[in-house]
């Protein structure tokens, strides 16, 4: 279902434009009267992944404001992807969002955990709701020695089961726009 892209980092060109994100997830247990206990901040984001591409096109709604991205994330190895991001206007997300894409929406409530901010993602469909905890570092140290505080069943880093687009996949819908 993606492009088959890939992310040279010894090319010079491709570090230009782009950035590695280090990311460790986590799959949560159920905890929805405990996650809605503490309180925490969230933002509603609709994902759509453009079928055949790298590419996420997202609308991100913090309750005031609307944002809008187009994303290229090529995998480079687990919990490191080359990413490239640029904002959009209202009026160019609309264009692009005229092409076929799997579509998901999740809430993402924010928990700060020392330096760091844990994203805890809620996806739901009609027959199943999934817990994921997303963590990004600065560092590979960071990353390789971060202790998860939450309990979690297991880390899913680097599983393609729990990639964007497979749970676009399980928990969205494909737009049939042409």
């Amino acid at each position: 279902p993606k492009g088959t892209a890939v992310y040279d980092a010894f090319n010079p060109a491709a570090r230009k434009y782009s950035r590695i994100e280090l990311e460790r997830k986590f799959l949560l247990p159920p905890m929805n009267e405990k996650l809605r206990a503490m309180n925490l901040p969230g933002k509603a984001i609709l994902d759509n992944y453009i079928i055949g591409s790298n590419l996420r096109l997202r609308q991100v709604d913090t309750g005031g404001s609307l944002v809008f991205k187009l994303t290229k994330k090529i995998n480079v190895a687990p919990g490191k992807e080359a990413l490239t991001t640029i904002y959009l206007s209202a009026a160019e997300y609309q264009l692009l969002d005229k092409l076929q894409a799997q579509v998901v929406s999740k809430i993402r409530f924010l928990l700060p955990h020392q330096n760091l901010m844990i994203g805890i993602d809620v996806y739901r469909n009609k027959e199943n709701e999934l817990l994921l905890a997303e963590v990004e570092f600065e560092t590979e140290d960071q990353m390789n020695a971060f202790t998860m505080p939450m309990p979690y069943e297991r880390e899913v880093t680097g599983d393609c089961q729990f990639s964007g687009y497979a749970l676009a996949d399980s928990y969205g819908w494909q737009n049939q726009r042409r």
